[in-house]
């Protein structure tokens, strides 16, 4: 069955997400989307609750609905959440259920913010400063009701928050067609997969920071935020053996899972190099690997994005390579790797 991918919009109470989605709806090609949005009732079953055990409910009734035709052909759902927790509790559903993990893959998240609160207040929130963090596009809106020099300010500190996350102003609800959610892997407008847009590509720099002095993860630094978010880029020149790749995701959950708060990347894989593998979690909750057919730009390496807390950059980047198969001195000294099964993921 086709992977149907969900595009996450939320938002604090009176953010202004349903009006960013009814524009949304009036501007995007809309023949393959399927909008849902407490505030506006639909009968697919979804009464804005974001519980894990709710969210399965409503993704079983979605998956039931598709395939009887109820409500038409759709490839790509765009879920209105007032819950800041929405990521980890939507990922928690799929993940936890086979059958859905065969059928939804999260894509994009975007983080609506009210420029009109206190921004003070909202600086304060340490839940939504983890998930301006995770976002991959954070929208401010009511931009029309704030002074400029105010909705500057914040935009400064929201980008400080989170550097590569594109920061966009929404005038009377409104960001242009489809920049609400082209924030993820697939593009829902051409249909195709954006590698560079949805790794940062230019945020990261990766060709500035290709070599390191052995050709191993050669990390990208960034200055560690005030609040203890560290974002970094690493990649691997070869590819790296499916057994090493499940070691250092295991290793990382197992050891500090709940401060790697985001996690995306296109992966090359030693058993099957002409078949990239992506990977995307969030607080320490992993999808399954999702296979591409073919690499879809000439960049054939392993290039992965962390967002962390309270977790070392250079105790990433060691684990990542003690257990690749690339040379390192701590394997040269007879550190051994440990032997774990890659997990399975659906194929594209």
């Amino acid at each position: 069955m086709q992977t149907i991918y969900l595009s996450l919009v939320m938002g604090t109470e009176g953010s202004g997400v349903s009006t960013l989605l009814s524009e949304y709806g009036k501007r995007a090609d809309m023949r393959t989307t399927l909008v849902v949005d407490p505030d506006r009732p639909a009968d697919v079953g979804f009464t804005g609750a974001t519980g894990p055990e709710e969210l399965t409910r409503f993704l079983h009734g979605l998956q039931s609905k598709r395939q009887t035709g109820a409500l038409g052909p759709f490839d790509r759902v765009v879920l209105a959440s007032g819950d800041l927790k929405a990521p980890s509790h939507l990922l928690s559903a799929i993940t936890a259920d086979p059958e859905l993990a065969a059928s939804f893959r999260l894509d994009g998240i975007t983080l609506a913010v009210d420029v009109t609160d206190d921004a003070g207040a909202l600086m304060s929130s340490q839940r939504l400063l983890r998930a301006s963090a995770i976002a991959d596009r954070i929208v401010l809106t009511k931009t029309d009701r704030q002074e400029p020099a105010a909705v500057k300010t914040l935009a400064g500190r929201l980008k400080a928050l989170n550097p590569p996350a594109p920061i966009l102003r929404a005038r009377h609800g409104d960001i242009g067609p489809a920049r609400l959610v082209d924030s993820g892997l697939f593009d829902p407008i051409t249909r195709s997969v954006d590698i560079d847009r949805w790794l940062c590509e230019a945020a990261y720099g990766w060709e500035a920071n290709r070599r390191g002095a052995n050709g191993n993860v050669p990390p990208l630094r960034r200055p560690i935020t005030a609040e203890g978010l560290q974002f970094f880029a690493a990649t691997l020149d070869a590819p790296i053996g499916s057994t090493a790749l499940a070691a250092f995701l295991k290793l990382l959950v197992a050891l500090r899972g709940t401060s790697v708060l985001r996690l995306k990347g296109i992966i090359a894989t030693a058993e099957q190099p002409d078949r990239p593998a992506l990977i995307d979690g969030t607080e320490h909750i992993m999808q399954p690997l999702l296979w591409l057919t073919r690499w879809p730009t000439a960049d054939r390496r392993t290039r992965l994005v962390f967002v962390t807390t309270g977790i070392s950059e250079a105790l990433i980047t060691s684990l990542l390579r003690t257990l690749s198969d690339q040379p390192d001195p701590a394997r040269a000294a007879g550190a051994p790797a440990p032997s774990h099964e890659l997990p399975a993921g659906p194929a594209e």
